[in-house]
């Protein structure tokens, strides 16, 4: 009877731990997605990093408290958990290599890059040449060698390529590159965050459209509207591709980002 007793017991602890653990799951993800700021400042403050802060504290706690009961009352249950817990480490090990393998393997990629080369993927290269003065300037050229090639079809291509031509000279941001000597196509964006900040600006693109050389993307944190990006990335096209423009690019001094009708 009393041995009942105890059990019963013993599995509505459990069950309530449980529960807990659910709701410590729950604010793992909220804490990393920073959730409820959206809806109040104060309240993803208060559920993220105050109640946040005790889910790791309290998950330690239970794992000690039952580890340590399994090691003194049932030794070879407490050595099976282990090595359950063992195989759930190899298992996400093994997981988290390979992620960071296929990051690796696209990192300094740009989908500009790849749309205007036709789907060839290059490494991310620095240094053009390298010359030595004690070898009478002997120069050591530097190429980008190519990664991959991506099975992209050149109907789907040239429809990308084409609305980002559109996009740069046909749309409202033609005012914004007229100077630059070359045809440039890009794609603008914004990035919400809140009902309480600026936008983050975005503005991907390369040049000439015809026969591109360069690329260029652009990402400004709360500049409100993706024209600013466009703006920034139009002098970086005039001074590469514009000698007699750089001077007066150079002289130029930073100014408040035009903002939207919306206010913060």
């Amino acid at each position: 009877m009393v041995e009942n007793m105890q059990e019963k017991r013993l599995k509505v602890r459990n069950n309530s731990i449980d529960l807990v653990k659910w709701m410590a799951s729950l604010l793992v993800v909220s804490v990393h997605s920073d959730a409820f700021s959206d809806i109040s400042p104060l309240m993803g403050h208060i559920i993220n990093s105050v109640f946040g802060r005790m889910v790791v504290p309290f998950f330690a706690c239970v794992t000690g408290y039952y580890l340590t009961e399994y090691s003194v009352e049932k030794p070879k249950m407490w050595l099976k958990n282990l090595k359950s817990l063992f195989k759930y480490y190899v298992l996400l090990s093994v997981i988290y290599v390979a992620w960071d393998a296929v990051c690796h393997h696209f990192s300094g990629m740009s989908v500009e890059n790849i749309i205007s080369t036709g789907g060839t993927c290059y490494d991310l290269t620095l240094v053009d040449k390298v010359a030595d003065p004690a070898q009478n300037n002997k120069v050591k050229n530097n190429k980008a060698t190519v990664r991959n090639e991506l099975d992209i079809k050149s109907s789907t291509l040239n429809a990308i390529r084409s609305g980002m031509y559109m996009v740069v000279n046909n749309g409202s941001l033609k005012s914004v590159f007229q100077k630059v000597p070359v045809k440039v196509a890009g794609k603008t964006g914004t990035a919400q965050i809140s009902a309480n900040e600026p936008n983050h600006a975005l503005f991907v693109s390369y040049a000439p459209y015809d026969s591109p050389k360069i690329s260029v993307a652009v990402v400004m944190p709360n500049a409100f509207t993706s024209s600013n990006a466009a703006s920034l990335a139009s002098n970086v096209y005039q001074y590469y591709f514009d000698e007699k423009a750089r001077k007066k690019l150079l002289k130029k001094s930073a100014t408040n980002p035009v903002s939207n009708s919306r206010k913060y």
